[in-house]
Protein backbone atom coordinates (compact mmCIF):
# COMPACT_ATOMS: atom_id res chain seq x y z
CA UNK A 1 0.00 0.00 0.00
CA UNK A 2 1.63 3.30 -1.03
CA UNK A 3 -0.22 5.08 1.63
CA UNK A 4 1.48 3.27 4.37
CA UNK A 5 5.32 2.80 5.48
CA UNK A 6 7.36 1.15 7.90
CA UNK A 7 9.94 2.85 10.38
CA UNK A 8 12.75 -0.12 11.09
CA UNK A 9 14.64 0.83 14.13
CA UNK A 10 17.78 -1.18 14.55
CA UNK A 11 19.47 -1.23 18.72
CA UNK A 12 22.95 -2.15 19.37
CA UNK A 13 24.12 -3.23 22.40
CA UNK A 14 26.17 -6.01 24.17
CA UNK A 15 23.13 -7.01 26.31
CA UNK A 16 20.01 -8.39 24.78
CA UNK A 17 17.66 -7.84 27.48
CA UNK A 18 18.86 -3.66 27.66
CA UNK A 19 18.88 -3.49 24.20
CA UNK A 20 14.80 -4.92 23.94
CA UNK A 21 14.02 -2.74 27.27
CA UNK A 22 15.63 0.22 24.84
CA UNK A 23 13.46 -0.97 21.75
CA UNK A 24 10.01 -1.48 24.01
CA UNK A 25 10.23 1.84 25.11
CA UNK A 26 11.09 3.54 22.56
CA UNK A 27 7.85 1.86 21.28
CA UNK A 28 5.36 2.84 23.99
CA UNK A 29 6.64 6.37 23.37
CA UNK A 30 6.65 6.22 19.63
CA UNK A 31 2.67 4.66 20.68
CA UNK A 32 2.10 7.58 22.74
CA UNK A 33 3.43 10.20 20.46
CA UNK A 34 1.23 8.87 17.58
CA UNK A 35 -1.99 9.00 19.78
CA UNK A 36 -1.38 12.55 20.80
CA UNK A 37 -1.12 13.66 17.57
CA UNK A 38 -3.86 11.35 16.45
CA UNK A 39 -6.30 12.72 19.15
CA UNK A 40 -4.95 16.51 18.70
CA UNK A 41 -6.03 16.07 14.72
CA UNK A 42 -9.43 14.99 16.01
CA UNK A 43 -10.09 17.57 18.70
CA UNK A 44 -9.11 19.94 15.97
CA UNK A 45 -11.94 18.54 13.97
CA UNK A 46 -14.82 18.31 16.62
CA UNK A 47 -13.49 21.87 17.53
CA UNK A 48 -14.27 23.42 13.98
CA UNK A 49 -17.67 21.51 13.94
CA UNK A 50 -18.49 23.05 17.00
CA UNK A 51 -18.17 26.66 15.43
CA UNK A 52 -19.46 25.70 12.47
CA UNK A 53 -22.57 23.49 13.46
CA UNK A 54 -24.56 26.18 15.63
CA UNK A 55 -24.49 28.56 12.32
CA UNK A 56 -25.98 25.28 10.20
CA UNK A 57 -28.72 25.07 13.33
CA UNK A 58 -29.32 28.89 13.11
CA UNK A 59 -29.75 28.20 9.04
CA UNK A 60 -32.67 25.16 9.78
CA UNK A 61 -34.56 27.65 12.30
CA UNK A 62 -34.19 30.00 9.64
CA UNK A 63 -35.56 28.64 6.84
CA UNK A 64 -37.75 26.83 9.28
CA UNK A 65 -39.64 30.18 10.20
CA UNK A 66 -39.49 31.47 6.86
CA UNK A 67 -41.45 28.19 5.45
CA UNK A 68 -44.09 28.63 8.45
CA UNK A 69 -44.72 32.58 7.78
CA UNK A 70 -44.72 31.88 3.86
CA UNK A 71 -47.85 29.15 4.64
CA UNK A 72 -49.36 31.70 7.23
CA UNK A 73 -48.95 34.88 5.12
CA UNK A 74 -50.52 33.21 1.88
CA UNK A 75 -53.14 30.83 4.18
CA UNK A 76 -50.95 27.80 2.24
CA UNK A 77 -51.25 24.00 3.55
CA UNK A 78 -49.46 22.11 1.82
CA UNK A 79 -49.11 21.86 -2.79
CA UNK A 80 -51.39 18.46 -2.68
CA UNK A 81 -53.86 19.79 -0.47
CA UNK A 82 -53.66 23.08 -2.43
CA UNK A 83 -54.40 21.45 -5.62
CA UNK A 84 -57.25 19.24 -4.57
CA UNK A 85 -58.71 21.62 -3.32
CA UNK A 86 -58.47 23.89 -6.32
CA UNK A 87 -59.16 20.74 -8.81
CA UNK A 88 -62.23 20.09 -6.50
CA UNK A 89 -63.65 23.86 -6.77
CA UNK A 90 -62.72 24.24 -10.46
CA UNK A 91 -64.89 21.02 -10.95
CA UNK A 92 -67.86 22.32 -9.27
CA UNK A 93 -67.73 25.85 -10.78
CA UNK A 94 -67.79 24.01 -13.89
CA UNK A 95 -70.80 22.00 -13.14
CA UNK A 96 -72.81 24.25 -12.35
CA UNK A 97 -71.97 26.27 -15.69
CA UNK A 98 -72.86 23.07 -17.54
CA UNK A 99 -76.06 22.87 -15.77
CA UNK A 100 -76.72 26.07 -16.22
CA UNK A 101 -76.32 25.90 -19.76
CA UNK A 102 -79.31 24.19 -20.20
CA UNK A 103 -81.76 25.80 -18.68
CA UNK A 104 -80.83 29.57 -19.09
CA UNK A 105 -79.58 32.01 -22.13
CA UNK A 106 -76.17 32.66 -22.59
CA UNK A 107 -76.40 36.14 -21.96
CA UNK A 108 -78.71 35.57 -18.91
CA UNK A 109 -77.29 37.34 -15.57
CA UNK A 110 -76.95 34.22 -13.62
CA UNK A 111 -75.03 32.63 -16.43
CA UNK A 112 -72.77 36.00 -16.49
CA UNK A 113 -72.08 35.57 -12.50
CA UNK A 114 -71.07 31.80 -13.10
CA UNK A 115 -69.06 32.62 -16.19
CA UNK A 116 -67.29 35.50 -13.92
CA UNK A 117 -66.91 33.10 -11.12
CA UNK A 118 -64.97 30.55 -13.25
CA UNK A 119 -62.19 33.52 -14.98
CA UNK A 120 -62.00 34.70 -11.00
CA UNK A 121 -61.86 31.24 -10.10
CA UNK A 122 -58.77 30.97 -12.99
CA UNK A 123 -57.10 33.66 -12.10
CA UNK A 124 -56.61 32.80 -8.18
CA UNK A 125 -55.78 29.16 -9.47
CA UNK A 126 -52.61 30.86 -11.60
CA UNK A 127 -51.68 32.72 -8.40
CA UNK A 128 -51.70 29.24 -6.84
CA UNK A 129 -49.07 27.42 -8.92
CA UNK A 130 -46.58 30.21 -8.25
CA UNK A 131 -47.37 29.94 -4.66
CA UNK A 132 -46.61 25.93 -5.36
CA UNK A 133 -43.02 27.10 -6.83
CA UNK A 134 -42.41 29.13 -4.03
CA UNK A 135 -43.66 26.82 -1.42
CA UNK A 136 -41.42 23.62 -3.11
CA UNK A 137 -38.39 26.28 -3.07
CA UNK A 138 -38.65 27.06 0.33
CA UNK A 139 -39.11 23.23 0.90
CA UNK A 140 -35.77 22.10 -1.04
CA UNK A 141 -33.84 25.04 0.84
CA UNK A 142 -34.85 23.48 3.86
CA UNK A 143 -34.13 19.57 3.25
CA UNK A 144 -31.16 20.85 1.90
CA UNK A 145 -30.05 22.64 5.35
CA UNK A 146 -31.35 19.60 7.06
CA UNK A 147 -29.02 17.28 5.29
CA UNK A 148 -25.99 19.25 5.58
CA UNK A 149 -26.83 19.76 9.17
CA UNK A 150 -27.56 15.80 9.64
CA UNK A 151 -23.91 15.25 7.77
CA UNK A 152 -22.22 17.65 9.97
CA UNK A 153 -23.56 16.03 13.38
CA UNK A 154 -22.89 12.64 11.70
CA UNK A 155 -18.96 13.63 11.33
CA UNK A 156 -18.60 15.02 14.63
CA UNK A 157 -19.96 11.67 16.11
CA UNK A 158 -17.53 9.57 14.22
CA UNK A 159 -15.07 12.47 15.26
CA UNK A 160 -15.85 11.56 19.13
CA UNK A 161 -16.08 8.01 18.54
CA UNK A 162 -12.79 7.97 17.06
CA UNK A 163 -11.39 10.20 19.39
CA UNK A 164 -12.65 7.77 22.04
CA UNK A 165 -11.12 4.31 20.97
CA UNK A 166 -7.66 4.88 21.78
CA UNK A 167 -6.33 2.90 18.83
CA UNK A 168 -3.10 3.46 17.78
CA UNK A 169 -2.24 4.80 13.96
CA UNK A 170 -0.29 1.69 13.18
CA UNK A 171 0.96 -1.56 14.08
CA UNK A 172 4.20 -2.70 15.82
CA UNK A 173 5.39 -5.48 13.58
CA UNK A 174 8.03 -6.88 16.14
CA UNK A 175 10.74 -5.77 19.03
Amino acid sequence: DPRSSALTVTIKDSEIDRGQDKLNLLSKRFEQVSLEEKQQKIISGISYLDKLLPELQLNVFKLQNELVDFRERNNFITPLQESEGLKGKLFDIEQRIAIAKNKFQPNSSIMKNLIEERNTFLRIFQRQPELIKEYDNYSKRLEMAENIYETYVGAKQKLELDLASENIPFKIIST
